[in-house]
């Protein structure tokens, strides 16, 4: 046999490198991935967070409509219109119950809004709202078209909108809900307030007559959270002043 040197030609050196080249490749690649799904499992929701931010769900807003007529009805397909900011319109007509739901973005929570409520027969509403910070119903009022030579007494129902309580034991600062003026020739002959939703008026809030004239009655109120809830969340509840105009003697 001879002692000399195997002699490998460069074409035979680039087939066994690249033999060596898929070998690790071969090793590498599923062995990489099998890193990165421990990697994951060990530190999933920690990184998931990062990587994908908890979406927060939408705000279901509820405009329920009643007649401010004795009884408060419900009053079905009045067309309701919500714009917040600079968003154009969304329009619902508002279902047996008098009630027309928009769902909101998380993102629009706490923005000033604007609210109209037309229903034939009845008086245009139209008036500021502010998106309240999670789902919550909010009352309005259509006052009824009146004959211009009717001289009976008129009853009107002012709403506060959704109001957020205090967390835990701690109390809400004070909300204040006022009448409008009367309609010519009238005065205020009585008035009734009332909490509606998560409190009443006595049960864990405070509900005061701040202000009684002929022409204006105001009431203020606050309302005590739930320190048994865990984690501390606010409560909603709505102030509900009605009130009769008499004509003026």
């Amino acid at each position: 046999m001879s002692d000399r040197p195997l002699h490998v030609s460069g074409k035979e050196h680039q087939r066994a490198n690249a033999g060596k080249e898929m070998l690790v490749n071969t090793w590498a690649r599923p062995t990489a991935a099998a890193i990165g799904a421990a990697l994951l499992v060990g530190l999933g929701p920690a990184v998931w967070k990062r990587l994908i931010p908890d979406k927060q769900p939408p705000i279901e807003y509820k405009i329920a409509v009643y007649s401010a007529a004795e009884k408060n009805p419900p009053v079905s397909r009045a067309s309701v219109q919500l714009a917040i900011g600079a968003t154009p319109a969304s329009v619902h007509d508002t279902d047996p119950q008098g009630i027309a739901t928009f769902r909101i973005d998380a993102e629009d929570a706490n923005k000033p809004g604007r609210l109209k409520v037309s229903r034939d027969g009845f008086g245009l509403l139209d008036r500021a709202i502010t998106v309240p910070l999670s789902s919550a119903q909010e009352s309005v009022y259509l006052d009824p078209i009146v004959q211009a030579a009717a001289r009976a007494p008129e009853t009107r129902v002012f709403s506060s909108g959704p109001k957020a309580s205090g967390l835990g034991a701690g109390w809400s600062p004070p909300y204040e809900l006022c009448s409008e003026p009367p309609p010519d020739d009238y005065i205020i002959g009585s008035a009734e307030f009332t909490l509606r939703g998560d409190r009443s008026c006595g049960a864990w809030s405070e509900c005061t007559e701040s202000q009684r004239t002929a022409s204006r009655v105001c009431w203020t109120f606050r309302l005590q959270g739930h320190d048994e809830w865990f984690p501390p969340r606010e409560a909603f509840s709505e102030g509900i002043l009605k009130i009769t105009f008499v004509p003026q003697s």
